[in-house]
C-alpha cells in the first residue's frame, strides 16, 4: 500500500469509529446527560428512603439483585459475540492497549459492580430477616462465594499484568491466552453457562423482592434502585466511550502527521499497528527473532576476524607488550559488548516464549503453542550457533596468547595476562 492508500484506510477507520458510537446512540455528551438526569431523579428520592432504615434495606436488596444481573446480561452477551475459532491473522498483540488499562478504572467499578452488591445482600437479607432457606437468601451466598473470589481473581490477574507490562517491553502471555481458541472454548462452555445460571437466579431473586416490596413506598424503592444501578453502567460507560475518543484522537493525530510530515509507509504501516490494531502474533514474533538474528550477526561478524587477530599477534615482535595486549584487549571488549547485548535479548525473548507455552498448554491451543513452538525453536538454533562460534573466538584468542606467552618466556620477558572475560 502507499502512503494515499494508508490515508483513505485511516480515513474510512476514522468513520468506522464515529459511526459506532452514533449507530449505539451513545457519546460522552449524551452520557453525561444521562448521568445528570438519573442523579436528579435519584437525589428527591433519597430523604424519603434514608428515613427508614427497613427500606434502605429493600434498596439495598433490589439494587444489588439488578446491578449483579446487569453485569451478567453484559458478560453473557460479550462472550455469545466472540468468535468460536480465531483465524491465522485473528491474534493481536497491541503494546499500547495494554499500557492504557486502567487498574484503578478496574477495581472501582468491580467494586461498585460486584462488591458492593454482594455485601449489600448480605447486610439486607440479614436486616430483613430473610430466611436461610428462601430463594433469595440461597442465591446471596451463591453470589458470595462465587462472584466475590472472581472478582479477587480478577483484579489479581490485571494488577500482575500491569506489574509485568511495567518490568519489560514484551506483552504479557494472559493477552495472547485470552484470544486463544482454548480461552474462548472456556468462555463458551464453562463460564457462558456458569454465568446463565446466576443471571436466572438473580433474576427470580428481583422478581421475589419486587413482589415482598411495601406497597406505599414500592415506586420510591424500585426507582432509587433502578437509578442506582444505572449510576454505576453509565459511569462504566463513560469509561468506555473516553477509550473511543482516545482511538478517534490517535487516528486524527496520525492523519494531521501523513499529511504534514510526509511519513513514509513503513512508519505509517508501523503506527497503525503500534496504537490502533496491534500486530498479527506471528509477524510480531518474526520481527523480534529478526532483532535476535541481527544482533546475533554482529556477534558472528567479530568472532570471524579472531583467526585474523591471531595471526597478526603473532607476527608482533613479543617485546611489544602494549601493542599485543591492546590489540587483545580491544577485540574482547568488543565481543563481550556485542555478546551481552546479544544475550540480553535472546534471554528476555526466550524467557517469555517458555512462559507463554507453558501457560497456553493450560488451555490446550494448539495452534497458539505450535506458532510459539516454532519461533522458540528458530530461537535455540541460532543461540547454540553463536555460541560455538563465539567459544571458538576466545579460544583463538587464547591459543594465540598462550604462543605469545611461550615466546615471551623463552625471551625472558613476563607473561601477558589475559582478558578477564577470556579466562572465563
Amino acid at each position: 500500500m502507499d502512503t494515499d492508500q494508508y490515508l483513505n484506510y485511516i480515513r474510512v477507520l476514522r468513520d468506522r469509529e464515529d459511526n459506532k458510537g452514533k449507530k449505539a446512540g451513545i457519546t460522552t455528551w449524551s452520557l453525561l446527560v444521562a448521568l445528570i438526569y438519573v442523579v436528579w431523579q435519584l437525589i428527591p428520592e433519597v430523604p424519603l428512603i434514608k428515613a427508614d432504615s427497613v427500606l434502605i434495606a429493600y434498596v439495598v436488596q433490589l439494587y444489588g439483585y439488578m446491578q449483579i444481573t446487569a453485569i451478567l446480561t453484559i458478560d453473557l452477551f460479550r462472550t455469545s459475540l466472540q468468535p468460536v475459532r480465531r483465524g491465522q491473522f485473528g491474534f493481536r498483540i497491541s503494546l499500547f492497549e495494554e499500557k492504557n488499562i486502567s487498574l484503578i478504572h478496574l477495581i472501582a467499578l468491580l467494586a461498585l459492580g460486584l462488591l458492593l452488591p454482594t455485601a449489600g445482600l448480605h447486610y439486607s437479607n440479614e436486616y430483613l430477616g430473610i430466611a436461610y432457606s428462601s430463594w433469595p437468601r440461597i442465591q446471596g451466598a451463591i453470589n458470595t462465594f462465587i462472584l466475590l473470589p472472581f472478582l479477587l481473581l480478577t483484579v489479581i490477574v490485571f494488577s500482575v499484568l500491569k506489574i509485568y507490562q511495567s518490568k519489560t517491553e514484551y506483552p504479557s502471555p494472559l493477552i495472547l491466552v485470552a484470544q486463544g481458541n482454548g480461552a474462548n472454548g472456556l468462555n463458551r462452555y464453562i463460564f457462558f453457562p456458569i454465568s446463565l445460571l446466576l443471571w436466572i437466579g438473580n433474576a427470580v431473586c428481583i422478581y421475589l423482592v419486587i413482589q415482598s416490596l411495601p406497597s406505599d413506598f414500592f415506586s420510591q424503592i424500585l426507582r432509587v434502585s433502578l437509578d442506582s444501578m444505572l449510576l454505576i453502567l453509565i459511569i462504566s460507560a463513560l469509561l468506555t466511550s473516553t477509550k473511543n475518543d482516545n482511538t478517534s484522537a490517535r487516528l486524527e493525530a496520525l492523519e494531521r502527521d501523513i499529511v504534514l510530515h510526509e511519513l513514509d509507509t513503513h512508519t505509517v504501516r508501523e503506527r497503525i499497528q503500534d496504537e490502533l490494531l496491534g500486530h498479527e502474533a506471528g509477524e510480531w514474533l518474526r520481527n523480534r527473532v529478526l532483532q535476535v538474528r541481527q544482533k546475533a550477526e554482529s556477534v558472528r561478524e567479530v568472532t570471524q576476524q579472531a583467526l585474523e587477530l591471531k595471526k597478526t599477534i603473532l607476527e608482533i615482535n613479543p617485546e611489544f607488550t602494549h601493542e599485543q595486549f591492546g590489540r587483545v584487549a580491544d577485540y574482547t571488549t568488543k565481543l563481550q559488548k556485542l555478546t551481552t547485548e546479544y544475550n540480553s535479548n535472546f534471554e528476555s525473548l526466550g524467557k517469555w516464549l517458555i512462559f507463554s507455552i507453558q501457560m497456553i498448554k493450560v488451555y490446550k491451543d494448539t495452534s497458539l503453542e505450535n506458532l510459539l513452538n516454532d519461533v522458540h525453536k528458530q530461537l535455540s538454533e541460532v543461540n547454540e550457533n553463536i555460541k560455538k562460534d563465539v567459544i571458538n573466538a576466545v579460544h583463538e584468542v587464547g591459543v594465540a596468547m598462550s604462543e605469545v606467552n611461550t615466546k615471551r618466556h623463552e625471551m625472558g620477558l613476563p607473561i601477558i595476562a589475559l582478558p578477564t572475560w577470556v579466562k572465563q
